[in-house]
């Protein structure tokens, strides 16, 4: 076969290859995804650009010969289109792997190009890229190196950035992966200096297709790389829950402050525009904002939603929220919830939530027109807030009510009572609604100077907390054009969004095999109580030969060891003493109040009993023993003088008196030998 050809039919075949990958990638990644935007684009230009050099081929070897001035054109074609398919490549490789270039540098990397458009027009006045003679015939002209040489730069520019990646965080790197990023790079190089030598080869297309297909194979292995690592962040039934308690919301994820890892918990739309890869977290979260929201709000949006500013807002609160309007969505919120601090009550990471109220902020906004209507015609008051039914209203002048809507009846138990002209206290007067002593004076002042303010409350029913509804109260001054004041309250059920937030703090102060406190939670309870001077016996024990039950057998009755414990230990205390999983077999308990050796004693035996009566499989009745120590936490005049880490270390040196003896033992530190310690 003449060898044109064979270099047409080589174009020809990467030109299909690349559209395979193109399909591929359009199937593989989500419509809306920034990587699949920006590779389909560089894989047009492979196709483009494959296309040109089989009709180039063609032409060469006169299998298809249009006319001279026909091959001058693809020739000038192919020749500038190479430089900018390549210029692509390197920009987006580049950019893929990381690199967050500044408009300046990026601007300098399209100067290759400017230059070869230059040589180009020289071609167009001398011949000096390349020459056809009149018989058609295709020679190299003198500047043709030049081209070569802006060519190859374009392979170099990403070989050099991507090594200075590799060496980088080569510490942080698995083998495959480097080997995988160092493939994106070495092999167009080493098809650009092939070109070099073979100018009249098909080496640019092979390059080009080749270069597609690592990339391509990449990107998905590294995509399934970070995904294992943005997993890390979270156990799976951690994960399982949390998205159990997503449902209400539009996106909620799990942000680690420290190492800027993400976990979608609610993978919609929303959420995937904020976990591009190789994007700083707050920066993607800023900008999705930025875009997201409607003009009016940008500002405040994007104080409220950088998170760089989150460990000191919420220095001393679980949860902060915004309202903000989205231009696809409506009425959002937008909250931070506190999942997990570090001894020093640092923030470590966050839960953020966004919860549509398009609907609720609708009636909320009619409200306010009805309201504004009756600036106009005060007789059109009653009628008009009437309307409100799903939000508990109550309007008053002079605490004198004026309008009572039926859903704010039904909150506070008096539904079908007239309370019209009654005083708007006498209908807070023992209802199922608790609400805050300093509520009335609160009301009061804002009575009598004007101004609103909004505090939570709880709506339960006959003193029972199985069915607890959370109420966030609204109280505004509105003044009529008559002068007439009104008080204008309204109750707003955000249960929903009060129980996640309680179950997500729940689940961060939780131990997740054994139901009960883990370390962090347990020992900031202890430190609480002996702050406020609550006394006590403080335990230490741990399971005797928890490891030979591991590996004889298995992990999992280990585990279920663990629970077992646990169960025992729950069934052996009080509620209100404190117990928790310190980690591994090891187990903690705080006994408050008690203050004698002797009570603890039983209480101890109690639970001795209870886990010998553990029997599992492989694990007969009777097997299962623990080795404690106890060390007395005394309050005098209401002050407790130890410190925790010094009653954890007495305990554990007690705890360490019991091993080797059979059976389940424990120590409990005698007066005489804490007085040596304190001494020595």
């Amino acid at each position: 076969m003449n060898p044109g050809n064979m270099y047409a039919i080589t174009a020809l075949v990467c030109a299909l290859v690349c559209i395979s990958i193109f399909r591929c990638n359009n199937i593989i990644y989500e419509k809306d995804s920034v990587i699949r935007s920006y590779f389909s684009f560089l894989l047009v230009n492979y196709i483009i650009c494959n296309l040109i050099d089989c009709l180039w081929g063609l032409m060469y070897t006169k299998t298809f010969y249009p006319g001279r001035i026909s091959f001058y054109v693809v020739s000038f074609i192919i020749n500038l289109y190479i430089i900018f398919t390549v210029a692509c490549w390197c920009i987006f490789l580049t950019s893929y792997f990381g690199f967050r270039e500044s408009r300046a540098v990026m601007i300098l990397q399209t100067i290759p190009l400017v230059i070869a458009v230059f040589i180009m027009l020289t071609q167009i006045m001398g011949n000096t890229v390349f020459i056809i003679d009149p018989n058609g015939n295709y020679s190299s002209g003198p500047y043709r190196r030049f081209m070569f040489y802006i060519q190859y730069g374009y392979f170099i520019i990403p070989l050099f950035k991507i090594a200075y990646f590799v060496i980088k965080n080569r510490k942080e790197l698995e083998i495959k992966y480097i080997l995988l990023v160092a493939r994106c790079a070495v092999i167009p190089a080493g098809f650009g200096i092939l070109q070099y030598y073979h100018p009249n080869a098909p080496y640019s297309s092979l390059g080009l297709m080749f270069s597609a297909a690592v990339v391509f194979n990449g990107m998905m292995v590294i995509d399934k790389h970070k995904r294992a690592l943005m997993y890390e962040t979270i156990s799976k039934d951690t994960y399982m829950t949390l998205e159990a308690l997503s449902d209400g919301f539009v996106a909620v994820l799990l942000i680690d402050l420290d190492k800027g890892n993400v976990t979608p918990i609610k993978s919609l739309n929303y959420v995937k525009k904020l976990i591009e890869p190789d994007i700083p977290v707050r920066e993607s979260i800023l900008k999705v904002f930025r875009n997201a929201v409607c003009p009016d709000g940008i500002d405040e949006m994007t104080e409220f939603a950088d998170i760089d500013l989150l460990p000191q807002r919420m220095e001393n609160r679980r949860t902060i929220s915004h309202q903000y309007c989205s231009k696809d969505m409506g009425w959002c919120v937008l909250s931070f919830i506190a999942a997990q601090r570090d001894k020093a009550r640092n923030l470590k990471k966050v839960v953020m939530a966004i919860q549509s109220i398009d609907e609720s902020k609708k009636k909320e906004i009619e409200f306010r027109e009805a309201l504004s209507r009756a600036y106009q015609n005060e007789n059109a008051v009653f009628a008009e807030l009437m309307k409100m039914e799903s939000t508990g209203i109550v309007a008053s002048s002079d605490r004198k009510i004026m309008i009572v809507n039926d859903a704010a009846l039904r909150m506070f138990g008096r539904e079908g009572e007239n309370y019209i002209e009654k005083n708007v206290f006498d209908l807070w007067k023992d209802t199922p609604i608790r609400t805050p002593d300093e509520v009335k004076d609160k009301f009061l002042e804002v009575e009598a100077n004007g101004g609103e303010f909004t505090y939570e409350t709880v709506l339960y029913d006959e003193g029972s907390d199985k069915d607890i509804k959370y109420l966030m109260t609204d109280v505004k001054r509105v003044d009529l054009l008559d002068g007439t004041k009104v008080m204008i309250t309204c109750f707003t059920d955000i249960t929903e969004g009060k129980l996640l937030e309680d179950k997500l703090r729940t689940l961060s102060e939780t131990d997740p095999l054994c139901g009960i406190a883990n370390r962090r939670s347990g020992e900031s309870q202890i430190k609480v109580l002996m702050k406020e001077g609550i006394g006590g016996i403080f335990c230490l024990f741990d399971v005797n030969d928890f490891k030979t039950i591991n590996d004889t057998n298995g992990h999992q009755t280990g585990d279920d060891t663990l629970v077992a414990v646990s169960k025992a230990l729950k069934a052996s205390f009080r509620a209100d003493d404190i117990f928790m999983r310190l980690g591994g077999d090891e187990f903690a308990i705080y006994m408050r109040g008690v203050a004698t050796s002797e009570l603890a004693k039983i209480r101890i035996a109690r639970l001795f009993e209870n886990i010998a009566r553990i029997e599992l499989e492989g694990i007969p009745k009777g097997s299962v023993t623990i080795s404690l120590g106890a060390v007395m936490v005394p309050s005098v005049d209401g002050v407790v003088a130890d410190k925790y880490d010094d009653i954890y270390s007495r305990a554990d040196r007690q705890m360490y008196k019991c091993k080797g003896k059979p059976g389940s033992n424990m120590s409990i530190e005698e007066p005489e030998e804490r007085k040596e310690n304190e001494e020595s």
